[in-house]
């Protein structure tokens, strides 16, 4: 399986070894000789490009069809076009993460302190998501801090 993201350029290789002038290269999108738009055929129909990806146009399954006078090759490709839901990556104070991730805690440590009374203590809470999640502070079950980002 290839994939690539919406509106990105996915090259496909028929990855033919000393093809010859007499060979035939053919190319299908789905069992049909009538490619999408915006495909591009190069080296002598050795190479496919798709330009532009597009869910609804460009995914599927490619065939390379190589025939010469001796037999018939066939090399086939199927196509997932990740849609642009998917395909942002961010970067957020040193933080990568998709925009469709569901919360994560990057530490899960479980660091118990001893204090003095009336010492100060940092509390981290590192973690991914997307859309960014809301965090939520709480003492023996009682809210003392909230902070929506």
């Amino acid at each position: 399986m290839l994939e690539v993201m919406q509106g990105e350029v996915l090259p496909m290789n028929c990855d033919l070894q000393n093809p010859g002038e007499s060979t035939t290269i053919t190319w299908l999108f789905n069992n049909s000789t009538n490619l999408p738009t915006n495909v591009s055929i190069q080296s002598g129909g050795s190479w496919l490009h798709i330009v532009d990806a597009q869910i609804a146009s460009h995914q599927g399954t490619y065939t390379c069809l190589a025939e010469n006078s001796v037999g018939k090759a066939r090399r086939q490709f199927n196509v997932n076009i990740l849609g642009k839901q998917r395909i942002s990556e961010m970067t957020f104070i040193g933080v990568n993460f998709c925009l469709t991730e569901p919360p994560r805690f990057i530490d899960t440590s479980n660091t118990k302190y001893l204090l003095l009374q009336g010492q100060t203590v940092m509390l981290d809470c590192t973690l991914k998501g997307a859309p960014w999640p809301k965090i939520v502070w709480k003492k023996v079950g009682n809210y003392f801090f909230n902070f929506i980002h």
